[in-house]
């Protein structure tokens, strides 16, 4: 068996983070908790951040993502459309939100954003759990039962 190319591993990355994200999608809506929809809205938020900044563009604040599976859509094509067009070693020049200039590379970039979003999704589990609530198995392992079922 050949080895995966880093393009490779980075969109199966990206689909698991959209499949993580869209387990979340149903309970976030449902249950209206609204300390667990300003994280999650975070996740959305800052995933947009950083792929527009892939495209060249620094957004000066937050932007207002929309809790639907149409967001989720969007920004997972917009990651592997990233993947499909700069290489893993390229920089990229962005600012931060309070502009300050950085450089990162798109590797670097596209790791933190999924991690980002694991990370946060760990804190909604955790809201979740303490008010009894149900919430879905999102690890990666689920994913990769999932994917290799199909």
């Amino acid at each position: 068996m050949e080895s995966p190319t880093w393009q490779a591993i980075l969109k199966e990355n990206f689909h698991y983070d959209h499949f993580a994200n869209s387990a979340w999608l149903s309970p976030i809506l449902a249950e209206e908790n609204e300390e667990a929809t300003k994280v999650f809205k975070h996740i959305l938020a800052a995933s947009q951040i950083w792929v527009t900044r892939l495209d060249g563009v620094s957004l000066s604040k937050m932007p207002d993502v929309a809790v639907s599976l149409e967001s989720l859509d969007s920004l997972r094509d917009r990651w592997l459309a990233a993947a499909n067009r700069i290489d893993y070693l390229t920089p990229i020049d962005y600012r931060n939100t309070m502009g300050q200039p950085y450089t990162r590379t798109f590797g670097d970039i596209a790791r933190h954003a999924m991690n980002h979003g694991t990370y946060h999704r760990g804190q909604i589990r955790q809201i979740f759990g303490s008010q009894g609530l149900e919430f879905p198995e999102t690890d990666y392992i689920s994913f990769a039962f999932k994917r290799d079922e199909a």
